[in-house]
């Protein structure tokens, strides 16, 4: 029977809609098409007009699913038989009509039964019958149980049209969750999804999936999907196809900029780890297909996706980020840090499964490649681009280093290594870029050749071999002291070569860099030069970059830019002149030959090579040279720079008084000369903020003093620098008709500050006397500073790291405080904001030292007897605070009894105190200054003087108001005498027994008070 024959009965089932057909009379149009159909064909219709439409329409399906079979039966004897257009259209509305009416109402009716598993016996017949009419559709596609492919117009159509639909049915009922039929019916439609998904390219395999996750699948077959998704990745093209996908077709993703959202999506999907499969298998199996699509050949939305994709792997946090994170980082750093080179990735196979032991890498050129336009895809995050480059950067460089040497390597090969060096140096940070340009210093990177083919090769001896075991003395000096381009041929092969690293280093246009560089060179050079096993070429190649490097920056007129940057070269300076190399005596030193000098000169100054090679003192003497020039050179190039700036400088006079004497002659000049500067710019540093002339006389006898202050304070004789305090003082003091120029301010109180910290007395009372000055001459702004200074930084490192010199002078600047409160008077009120809560949030830690809180009570007790209003609001809370206090901390003496103790104490004590130990702790605040023992007597003695404060201010506010006002609450008198009374009775120490005797006196007078009135 031919084709056309064998459709003859579908047209029955298909004919056109009649004009009086309407579609409220649908079931008795297909009932009357059914009829015509009966028939013709003889068949058996099970369906009347009573039927539900949808019963009506699966039955119209599955007649022509009969169809469908016998037209492929036909189409697999004939292959080459041919399709008619009205036939190839009727055998398309039949495959519809079959998926449409018959396959999706049978799997709606049979959904019940997954969502209702108790439901009644119906719903299994109904995923009964749509596994046998599914089974008869998968037999016409993949007969044999699943097993082989039937190749025709309408396994095509079947395939291309309706793939989501058979993979949804057929998961649902081969991965159900609930039996409904035999183990056998479970393995056929687990194979055939198998055998589906293998025979589907990757791509529509993907999409088919998307949609029976998007079609809201029952529950199994939504997780199943997740599963089989990523699994699909694994397959050749499995990336590439999702790619497809979600970006479309490969010429449609060519030139188009990807949408954030799509990025993100991909990257999801690519890092989601399948369930039941390990992570180091996924990703890496994943890993090296996903840089497969980072390629010149792929389009450019697949290419930024893959780089987006890795990225995130990258920089998202994950549970398997330190297994990805090595994967990544070995795939692109392997081709540079190892020689022996492992599996390539074949163009033509990029796609391979690996094995499970199998780490692919690329080539160096591939890796090039692949790192160029990664960073061309991805946002260029600092971060991201200095983990990944940094590791490789010397052997990229040395291969850098490598081009510039040959003059027929590849043009492009030469930009690819350029353009990654360069983004590495201008994104990285400073201390990584540093780091790593010291380790090429230190000769880190490797060998690299270029053959005929362009192939990069490491090696483990320098191309030409050891050219220095030819070499004799003669011919070294004679490079010494060449003047012309042989010099920067680098016949001495050393490693970098000076000239052409010193132009890398400057084109990263960094003059931080340049100076770090330096000053390291500086110190490397010292340590090479005065180790008698070190090796003498190590030194040279120090030498060579330093001298090109120097006169590279003159040359481009770099230096005074480098020069303005003095923070390193304050620490050299600081480091050399402290070095213990440098106090010995220097006749007793070896002598050591060959020595340059490093300043950096003008083109007037400028050296010939000859000079670095010539007879210099010895190594040591060369670098302190070295260090009084740069020294020399930088108070010159920054006019501002002083003490103030780097408190480094400081040092560096004192250690530059005994260089006066030195032996060298160059030397004491030097060190004489930068003595004299430092003295000059130290006088005049603090005004350099007011270059205005003085307007007025008062101003100019302001100035006159500040700089004879200065001067004075320089003085090495005591009483000639407390004199200079004392006009400060003067300058600052509020009794003067005209105040002193602010831009003067903040160094006099930086003066006073540091002048606190001496150990002299004469030279602290008058810095504390001179902050009490300032406070009451400029106010709440220099109060503020007292406090923060005094009471600030003392939560977690801050109270950890305080050293005994650090709560000296927190104690000094606590004095002066308290000279402050005095002068403030009944002014107080208007700072007690400021003062008062940091000193009670510093009383209330108690990692805080005890001394500081003994001397913050201190500081509250001076407030209420300088005016006691002024805490009003604060009082109650102190009061409760120092009763807690003396209660919690106070120790019992051994011998006293419990029977001693009245009954009502004891009870109380029982209550709300922790029995102290059975005697005081040895130490003392004066044996331990730093201790943070709460149970010191003097803390206990301060709160009890505090305690009688308030209470002696609340008496006399009592008779001055002549009313019982609610000063001090009866609850707290209450606390307050119950404390005193068990502290006067057990306390071991015999000051505060006294103190809580005396308290209790006052208590009593407190009481009279207000009774009396």
């Amino acid at each position: 029977m031919s084709l056309t024959a064998t459709l003859i009965p579908a047209s029955f089932l298909l004919e056109p809609a009649r004009s009086n057909e309407r579609p409220s009379n649908l079931p008795s149009v297909l009932i009357a098409r059914l009829k015509k159909y009966e028939q013709a064909t003889g068949s058996t219709i099970f369906v009347n007009e009573s039927d539900p439409v949808a019963a009506v329409q699966t039955e119209t399906a599955k007649q022509l699913l009969l169809v469908v079979e016998n037209c492929q039966r036909i189409l697999l004897e004939a292959p080459d038989a041919g399709i008619g257009t009205k036939d190839f259209s009727t055998l398309q509305t039949s495959i519809s009509v079959v998926f449409n009416w018959g396959l999706k109402h049978l799997h709606n009716s049979a959904a019940n039964y997954w969502q209702n598993t108790s439901g009644p016996s119906h719903q299994l017949e109904d995923v009964t019958r749509l596994s046998r009419f599914l089974r008869r559709i998968l037999s016409t596609v993949l007969p044999s149980e699943g097993a082989d492919l039937r190749p025709s117009f309408i396994t095509n159509v079947i395939l291309s049209k309706y793939p989501s639909e058979l993979l949804q049915y057929t998961l649902t009922l081969g991965w159900s969750s609930e039996p409904w039929g035999s183990a056998e019916d479970l393995r056929y439609f687990r194979t055939a999804a198998d055998s589906l998904l293998t025979i589907l390219p990757p791509a529509e395999a993907i999409s088919a999936l998307g949609k029976v996750l998007s079609s809201g699948a029952v529950p199994h077959v939504h997780q199943l999907c997740s599963k089989l998704m990523s699994q699909q990745l694994l397959r050749s093209g499995g990336v590439k196809g999702l790619l497809e996908v979600i970006f479309g077709s490969p010429e449609s993703a060519e030139s188009e900029a990807p949408p954030l959202p799509k990025l993100q999506q991909t990257a999801r999907v690519i890092s989601a780890l399948p369930s039941g499969m390990s992570a180091e298998d996924y990703y890496t199996q994943i890993i090296p297909r996903v840089f497969s699509l980072v390629s010149a050949s792929s389009p450019g939305m697949y290419r930024t996706a893959a780089a987006f994709a890795i990225s995130r792997m990258l920089t998202t946090p994950s549970r398997y980020k330190s297994l990805i994170s090595p994967l990544i980082y070995s795939y692109l750093h392997d081709p540079w840090t190892k020689t022996s080179e492992g599996p390539q990735l074949d163009e033509d196979d990029s796609e391979d499964i690996p094995d499970a032991d199998t780490r692919f890498t690329q080539s160096p050129q591939e890796s090039l490649t692949t790192l160029t336009l990664l960073f061309a895809n991805i946002n260029p995050s600092p971060t991201l681009v200095s983990t990944i480059l940094s590791p490789i950067i010397p052997p990229l460089y040395c291969l850098w280093a490598h081009t510039k040497q040959i003059k027929t390597a590849d043009p492009e090969l030469r930009e690819y290594l350029t353009a990654i060096l360069s983004t590495w140096g201008r994104i990285g940070s400073m201390e990584e870029i540093t780091r790593v340009m010291w380790s090429i210093i230190q000769g880190e990177g490797g060998y690299w050749t270029i053959d005929i083919a362009g192939d990069i090769r490491r090696t483990n001896e320098p191309p030409g071999g050891d050219q220095l075991a030819m070499l004799t003395p003669e011919d070294v000096k004679r490079a010494a002291e060449s003047e012309d381009s042989e010099l920067d041929s680098n016949f001495l092969n050393l490693r970098p070569d000076p000239a052409i690293f010193v132009k890398f280093l400057l084109s990263l246009q960094q003059s931080d860099l340049a100076v770090s560089i330096l000053i390291r060179l500086l110190q490397a050079y010292r340590e090479a030069r005065s180790s008698p096993s070190s090796n003498p070429l190590t030194s040279l190649v120090y030498l060579q970059i330093l001298v090109r490097l120097q006169n590279s920056l003159v040359e481009q007129n770099m230096a005074a830019k480098v020069l303005r940057q003095p923070q390193q070269i304050v620490s050299f300076v600081k480091e050399v002149l402290d070095s213990s190399a440098l106090q010995q005596d220097p006749n007793t030193r070896p002598e050591r030959p060959a020595k340059s000098s490093l300043k950096i000169v003008d083109e007037e100054e400028d050296e010939s090579e000859a000079e670095i090679f010539s007879d210099l003192p010895d190594a040591e003497e060369e670098i302190l040279a070295t260090a009084l020039n740069l020294l020399l050179s930088i108070l010159e190039a920054n006019q501002d720079l002083s003490a103030r700036m780097f408190p480094e400088l400081n040092e560096v006079f004192t250690s530059l008084e005994p260089l006066t004497q030195h032996s060298s002659d160059i030397i004491a000049q030097l060190a004489r000369e930068a003595r004299l500067v430092m003295t000059a710019r130290l006088a005049s540093s603090s005004s350099a903020g007011s270059h205005r002339r003085p307007n007025t006389e008062d101003e100019e006898d302001q100035q006159e003093t500040y700089h004879k202050a200065l001067k004075l304070l320089q003085d090495p004789i005591l009483p000639v620098r407390a004199h200079g305090l004392l006009l400060l003082r003067q300058l600052v003091s509020s009794s003067r008709k005209h105040k002193v120029d602010e831009a003067l301010v903040p160094a006099i109180l930086s003066i006073f500050l540091q002048s606190v910290q001496d150990d002299d007395p004469y030279i602290f009372l008058n810095a504390v006397q001179g902050l009490s000055a300032m406070v009451d001459g400029y106010g709440s702004r220099i109060l503020f500073g007292l406090v923060r200074d005094y009471a600030g930084k003392l939560d977690g490192h801050g109270v950890t790291n305080l050293s005994q010199r650090d709560l000296d002078i927190r104690l000094r600047i606590g004095e002066a405080l308290g000279q402050v409160i005095r002068r403030y008077g009944e002014a107080l009120g208007i700072y007690v904001d400021t003062l008062v809560p940091p000193v009670v949030a510093l009383l209330r830690n108690s990692e805080v030292p005890t001394a500081l809180r003994t001397s913050a009570i201190s500081i509250l007790n001076q407030c209420i007897e300088t005016y006691s209003l002024s805490l009003a609001h604060y009082t109650a809370d102190l009061a409760n605070a120092m009763v807690d206090l003396v209660r919690i901390e106070t120790v019992q003496a051994p011998a006293r009894t419990r029977s001693e103790i009245p009954s009502k104490e004891k009870n109380e004590q029982n209550e709300e105190q922790e029995s102290g130990p059975a005697e005081e702790l040895p130490e003392t605040m004066d044996s331990q200054p730093t201790s943070k023992n709460s149970r010191l007597a003097p803390l206990r003695r301060a709160a009890l003087r505090l305690l009688s404060s308030l209470m002696r201010e609340a008496t006399k506010h009592l008779y001055a108001s002549n009313q019982a006002t609610e000063y001090l609450p009866d609850w707290m008198l209450q606390r307050i005498q119950t404390t005193l009374g068990y502290v006067a009775a057990t306390d071991i120490d015999p000051v505060v027994k006294l103190m809580a005797r005396e308290g209790l006196e006052q208590l009593q007078q407190l009481n009279e008070a207000k009774f009396g009135l």
